[in-house]
């Protein structure tokens, strides 16, 4: 790091923070040769800043524009949005350098402070975690811009028509689950706007029904050489196979949901009980057991390939800045080792479908699976009797022979 520090001097206001900067670098995963590049873009910053007489503490986001247009008039076009800059600009800010970001934050709207009162409320009221919350929310933003079309709506002229038209073109675009996913949102924002005064009546009930059966298809789990091939899929001589190997092997074994291994945290893992804390839907925690399978690939993981960070994660972004995984993030793991064992679309839940599968087929009880995959009701659990095929000819009577 000491190289680092040599390679590239920093004149002007934000000389006295380099070390400092280079250290909240480093936290975040950057490597040497990163920092070194956005060191030298700090030095340019800081001359600009002692050329223009300005205090870092003025750096608003209108003089931080004009840096910009300073770049790209002496030929620079690398970084050329705020968003570019934003890799030394937050070090920085939490530096206390420069001030924070919240005058950079979009034109609020009559629709943004709808939405965002509509998430509070999800979040304090219905107990949604952030990423499910996030869902709703945009999908009651999809409904008002297409029924209403303007960022002001007049909430007043919603009628049943605009329910059911917006449905009806969302349900031809995709599946029937995905279809049944934005009704519920839809029916969710329709109540709060009614229980909020903010509509005159209930339109919930004029979402309509997305045809689909309950049990009515077989849960698409992986055979045991998909299994195979899927785990063989991740180099564990590298850092991200074996953080790809543990995250799979976790939902394949224990059942877990994307965002339920994404919310995972170091203090989780309770190695004396041999234990995992899951965090599951809202709010609700549980305790499993640790398979030995699964104990081995996270300590593998963390012993050879996490960084080394403050952040509490189990989980982290292999990319700086460094940041614990998201559930999508979770999601590109599994659908890119499926990719390159052959599995095409393979989707997080289907490993669920999997651990189900796996534990029924080694003579596990319905509500055994149902106490691992954490269902609250029984017939939540009951879809997966259809794949034990063994049980099922017991129960199936004989076909009555021809009389003659």
């Amino acid at each position: 790091m000491e190289r680092t520090r040599r390679v590239v001097s920093i004149t002007g206001p934000l000389a006295p923070h380099k070390n400092g900067l280079i250290d909240n670098l480093r936290c975040q995963g950057y490597t040497p040769l990163s920092i070194n590049s956005l060191l030298y873009l700090t030095e340019q910053l800081s001359r600009w800043l002692e050329r223009e007489n300005i205090d870092p503490a003025g750096l608003t986001i209108r003089r931080i524009e004009q840096f910009l247009r300073h770049r790209r008039r002496c030929g620079y076009f690398r970084h050329p949005t705020i968003q570019g800059l934003n890799s030394i600009l937050n070090p920085l800010r939490r530096l206390g350098v420069i001030p924070t970001a919240e005058h950079s934050a979009p034109q609020r709207t009559a629709l943004t402070d709808l939405i965002d009162r509509y998430g509070e409320y999800l979040i304090k009221e219905r107990a949604l975690t952030p990423d499910p919350t996030r869902d709703y929310q945009n999908r009651a933003r999809s409904f008002l811009v297409a029924a209403l079309g303007t960022d002001a709506p007049e909430l007043g002229r919603l009628s049943t028509a605009d329910v059911s038209a917006f449905i009806l073109s969302e349900a031809r675009r995709c599946s029937v689950g995905y279809a049944k996913l934005k009704a519920t949102a839809l029916r969710s924002f329709l109540r709060y706007l009614h229980v909020r005064a903010e509509i005159g009546g209930d339109l919930s009930g004029a979402v309509p029904a997305i045809a689909g059966w309950r049990l009515a298809n077989l849960p698409k789990g992986l055979e045991r050489d998909q299994v195979r091939r899927l785990l063989l899929a991740f180099d564990r001589r590298t850092r991200t196979g074996r953080r790809g190997y543990a995250i799979v092997i976790l939902m394949l074994r224990l059942g877990l949901r994307a965002c339920e291994v994404a919310t995972l945290r170091l203090d989780d893992c309770d190695w004396s009980r041999g234990e995992l804390v899951i965090r599951g839907k809202r709010g609700r925690e549980d305790r499993l057991p640790i398979p030995r399978d699964v104990g081995e690939a996270i300590v593998s993981y963390l012993r050879f390939a996490r960084p080394r960070s403050p952040l509490r994660g189990l989980f982290l972004s292999k990319l700086a800045p460094r940041r614990n995984m998201t559930s999508s993030m979770v999601a590109h793991v599994v659908h890119g080792a499926g990719e390159r064992c052959g599995i095409a679309g393979l989707g997080s839940h289907r490993l669920r479908h999997t651990a189900a599968t796996q534990m029924l087929r080694k003579g596990a009880h319905l509500r055994e699976i149902g106490q691992v995959l954490r269902h609250r009701s029984v017939n939540t659990t009951a879809i997966y009797a259809k794949v034990d095929q063994g049980s099922l000819r017991l129960a199936c009577r004989p076909w009555p022979e021809a009389t003659s």
